[in-house]
């Protein structure tokens, strides 16, 4: 199982058409968990159901950089007038707006 898990985190953000939404989602939610496991407060931070799988539908950049391709899927929730999504090449969580998410 570990084997698979780690074979589907290498292919993503990219989430190519033979896994399943729920595989995606399950493999987004295990990388962010993954990626912040030396910070308690993030702990079960992923786990609850208001996390799902969106497709951002264009770049965007934040101070960091590339936050986002357009096309890329990746794990959000809504939040005030937008959505919060896991941008996985910066590793943080980042506001984008709603006309540029869509959900799976």
């Amino acid at each position: 199982m570990k084997d698979d898990l780690d074979f589907e985190l290498t292919i993503l953000p990219s989430a190519p058409a033979f896994l399943s939404n729920e595989a995606k989602l399950r493999c987004l939610k295990r990388l962010a968990a993954r990626n912040h496991r030396q910070y308690p407060q993030y702990d079960g931070h992923w786990d609850g159901p208001e996390w799902v799988l969106v497709k951002v539908t264009r770049t965007i950049r934040t101070k960091m950089g590339v936050a986002f391709k357009r096309g890329e899927t990746a794990l959000g929730r809504p939040s005030g007038m937008g959505w919060t999504v896991y941008s996985v090449s910066n590793r943080c969580n980042t506001a984008v707006p709603t006309k540029n998410v869509t959900v799976y």
